[in-house]
């Protein structure tokens, strides 16, 4: 029997031995998809986006301060215009014989029918008979520093009672700018009814609030702060402000006693509007403080400084948030490009 050859030696492929399964790399990871970096490219639109809106709005903020500044200037140039050198003291004048005081009513009937012809309940007033002395105004509304006397702070709380119908002891900005109209105020006067304007971000009613709270601020007028409107987005700062009994007295008492000539026929035609003591008739000149009390003016003046002081402080507080915000939303940006760079290149 013939026994076959040995079969030649085996040769060498040059590769390596094939590691067991648990020790081998894992595959490259696939590379990232063309719709994949079109939606990166739009999240940096989007952020790009925000971060000029706040731009924008700071832009914004910063006209209005200096809007608020040049009316600071003009009020204060007009307040030295019409400052006298010498004030004189108010008191009580003598009360004048019954006929003399009848015959000063009747001219100043005369002249408020005459001012205010076509109004009927003007007319009315005109044609009523003259009022006894026992009815009449004879004290004064003011003490000499501009406070209200217990007369006026009775007048106040009946205007009050008209305007909180619903007896929560505070008014809201409507019913405020609403007996500001009744007074015959300027728009300019009305802060509340002058800032009702909207704004990119916030209602119009956002708006007046905000200006409307920090008059009540600077003046420290008694007030409290409500969210007007939850699912609105909030104005940084804001909220309506409800004046109570003691802030409406407080901050008519400057009205009238500091530009009582300017308001003393808005005064008597809001009497008239609300039905306020029609037994006593119109209020007389000399009720009411001759000129602007020294006390009142500095009070004016350092509230005026106050209300400059709060808006630049509220416009930093917005412009460190914004600058916050845009830094943030910029190191998101910057952190999730980083990621997405060590994700897409550790495999290359």
């Amino acid at each position: 029997m013939t026994v076959p050859p040995p079969l030649p030696p085996r040769r060498s492929t040059g590769f390596a031995p094939r590691a067991s399964s648990s020790g081998s790399p894992p595959p490259p990871p696939p590379r990232p998809s063309q719709p994949a970096q079109q939606q990166h490219q739009q999240e940096q639109q989007l952020e790009q986006l925000k971060y000029q809106q706040l731009e924008q709005r700071y832009q914004l903020l910063e006209q209005k301060y200096q809007q608020l500044e040049q009316k600071y200037q003009q009020l204060q140039a007009q307040q030295q215009q019409q400052r006298q050198p010498q004030q004189q003291p108010h008191g009580t004048p003598p009360t004048p014989p019954q006929q003399v005081q009848q015959e000063s009513f009747q001219q100043e009937q005369t002249v408020l029918g005459t001012q205010n012809a076509g109004a009927a309940s003007i007319t009315a007033v005109k044609n009523q008979p003259p009022l006894t002395s026992s009815t009449a105004w004879t004290e004064p509304l003011f003490y000499t520093d501009g406070r209200g006397t217990p007369t006026f702070d009775a007048m106040m709380k009946e205007f009050f009672s008209r305007l909180d119908t619903q007896g929560t002891g505070y008014i809201t900005p409507e019913q405020y700018s609403s007996f500001l109209d009744a007074n015959e105020f300027l728009t300019e006067w009305n802060a509340w009814k002058k800032c009702l304007k909207a704004d990119w971000l916030y209602t119009a009613e956002d708006m007046a609030d905000y200006e409307l709270k920090s008059v009540f601020e600077g003046f420290n007028f008694d007030h409290k702060v409500v969210v007007r409107n939850a699912a609105n987005k909030q104005l940084p700062g804001g909220g309506m402000p409800l004046l109570s009994l003691a802030g409406f007295t407080d901050h008519m008492a400057l009205e009238y006693a500091s530009s009582a000539d300017e308001h003393l026929r808005g005064l008597n035609s809001a009497l008239l509007h609300y039905g306020v003591w029609p037994e006593r008739g119109p209020i007389p000149r000399h009720v009411l403080p001759p000129s602007c009390p020294p006390q009142l003016q500095s009070r004016i003046d350092e509230a005026t400084l106050r209300c400059t002081a709060n808006a630049k402080s509220k416009l930093n507080a917005l412009k460190v948030q914004a600058s916050l915000t845009a830094m943030g939303e910029q190191n998101a940006v910057e952190l999730a490009d980083s990621r997405r760079w060590v994700t897409t290149t550790t495999y290359y």
